[in-house]
């Protein structure tokens, strides 16, 4: 996920879903339609939280959003 932030962090906005709305589909020949003058979602930083921290994770909560990641790959999944 960190390079999907950066990636908006380095003046690439996100849309409104009315202006990018999710269609659930998607093929090899999808061409994506982003354009960046109708972005509006900024992001000034973001960090990692450390696995099984509940401290960070409280303080993290604590500063905005958080987003998670499953690795989905593990044999405990």
């Amino acid at each position: 996920m960190d390079l999907a932030f950066q990636y908006i962090k380095d003046d690439h906005p996100l849309p409104l879903e009315s202006a990018y709305p999710y269609t659930g589909h998607h093929s090899a020949f999808s061409k994506c339609k982003y354009e960046k003058s109708q972005g509006v979602g900024h992001i000034s930083g973001f960090k990692d939280v450390t696995a099984d921290n509940g401290d960070q994770l409280r303080a993290a909560v604590k500063m905005g959003p958080v987003s998670i990641a499953v690795e989905a790959d593990k044999s405990a999944f």
